[in-house]
């Protein structure tokens, strides 16, 4: 976060988004297409902290469900933020 503080321009505008979750069981997933990937997982709460420690203004959040599988569902956090 403390990058992003520096790069952007003042008043810049930082998008985030994430699956919401436990960072202890980020793990490795396969997607539909068959890529394999480490997907890690956060909590909305612990980036605005994150956010707040590094200047940031958080703007708006969203969260909103998606269906990774039949039957799995998933929180993904949208973080829209100002320096």
């Amino acid at each position: 976060m403390k990058d992003c503080t520096n790069l952007l321009v003042e008043k810049g505008f930082l998008h985030l988004s994430c699956v919401e979750g436990d960072y202890e069981i980020s793990e490795y997933q396969t997607g539909n297409c068959g890529v394999r990937k480490f997907f890690y997982f956060h909590t909305q709460d612990l980036l605005t902290k994150e956010l707040e420690a590094n200047k940031f203004e958080t703007i708006q959040l969203i969260q909103e469900k998606h269906k990774r599988d039949i039957g799995v569902e998933e929180i993904h956090a949208i973080i829209i933020a100002r320096n």
